[in-house]
């Protein structure tokens, strides 16, 4: 984990399609990837470029690295990759569902706390800033998640997400409500689309669930 160039060794892993050397990427990720995430997010990046390999050979195991902040939400992101692009007939984490409604929820609570009062815990701007993005790169993987998985049981958790303050969170939650079936996602994302900093994904949210036509056309020009 400490190496600075431990991402390269995921890398040639992750370039291979046999099953012994993913499961070696599996070893690696598992038992301590890079700590920089955006190190261990270029270690899985392959994985994503690609469909000629096994999915099977990465999960469900690739799950135990959640443990890991610096690599959980790449992991999260490589299963919605996978179902999405149907690599995988059945999302990866379609029985961890419940899991992730926890973890969601937690990590909502903690960001929560973060915005009512940044300095509580005694950190430096730096591990705060360090901090507030992993939580966020999580949590919208598990808003995606959540929605693709169709686990109607999350909307709880979703609705706490859409509460805070951080905008490309409540872009993210409000999607998945709206693919959930709640009307209220569909509202957010039209009132969001008003926010500079949110709106390329709201649009391409809206128009993923044909509600496109709710948006007032000033936010939809090319501009």
């Amino acid at each position: 984990p400490a190496s600075r160039c431990g991402w390269r060794l995921l890398q040639w892993l992750a370039m291979s399609s046999e099953v012994a050397d993913l499961a070696a990427l599996v070893d690696c990720v598992i038992a301590g990837p890079p700590d920089d995430p955006r190190a261990a997010a270029l270690g899985l990046t392959p994985l994503f470029q690609r469909r000629n390999y096994d999915p099977h050979a990465l999960f469900p195991r690739l799950f135990a690295a959640l443990q890991h902040l610096s690599v959980a939400a790449p992991v999260l992101d490589l299963s919605n990759y996978l179902y999405r692009s149907g690599l995988d007939g059945q999302h990866p984490a379609a029985e961890r569902s419940g899991e992730m409604a926890t973890l969601l929820g937690s990590l909502v609570q903690q960001l929560g706390c973060i915005e009512e009062d940044p300095g509580a815990a005694g950190e430096t701007p730096e591990q705060l800033g360090r901090k507030v993005d992993e939580c966020v790169s999580l949590v919208v993987a598990l808003c995606d998640g959540m929605a693709l998985i169709g686990d109607t049981a999350a909307v709880g958790k979703l609705y706490q997400a859409l509460g805070l303050r951080h905008r490309r969170i409540r872009t993210e939650a409000a999607a998945a409500l709206a693919k959930l079936g709640e009307s209220a996602g569909v509202d957010e994302l039209v009132q969001l689309a008003a926010e500079p900093v949110a709106r390329l994904r709201v649009v391409a949210h809206a128009e993923e669930l044909d509600v496109a036509d709710r948006i007032d056309e000033k936010y939809l020009t090319p501009e």
